[in-house]
This record gives C-alpha cells, sequence and structure tokens, in this order.
C-alpha cells in the first residue's frame, strides 16, 4: 500500500508521464549501482547454496 501512496504521490506531484520516466531512470540507475557495487552477483551464472555459503 505504500508503494502505491508514492507512487500516485509522484503522478498527482510530477504528471504521469514525467513520473513513469522518472520510476524508469531511476530503476536503471539502481540496477547500475548494484552492478558496480557487487560484481560478484553480475557475474553469477547460477546461484547455489554451495556457492551461497560463506568460505
Amino acid at each position: 500500500e505504500l508503494g502505491e501512496f508514492e507512487s500516485g504521490f509522484t503522478a498527482q506531484w510530477f504528471g504521469t508521464v514525467p513520473a513513469v520516466v522518472l520510476g524508469g531512470i531511476g530503476t536503471l540507475v539502481v540496477i547500475g549501482l548494484w552492478a558496480w557495487l557487487f560484481p560478484e552477483l553480475r557475474k553469477a551464472d547460477q546461484l547455489t547454496v554451495a556457492e551461497l555459503a560463506p568460505r
């Protein structure tokens, strides 16, 4: 429900199209940051229990 409130508030404040574009850009920024901050996730082929166990 909090996400619905945030989406509606953003759409009301910026307008529908700018809110959607801003949300898409924000999503791509987060994806890029996570790929840069956690390269082992980017390079992972599959995630298994053995690969996730601490070494």
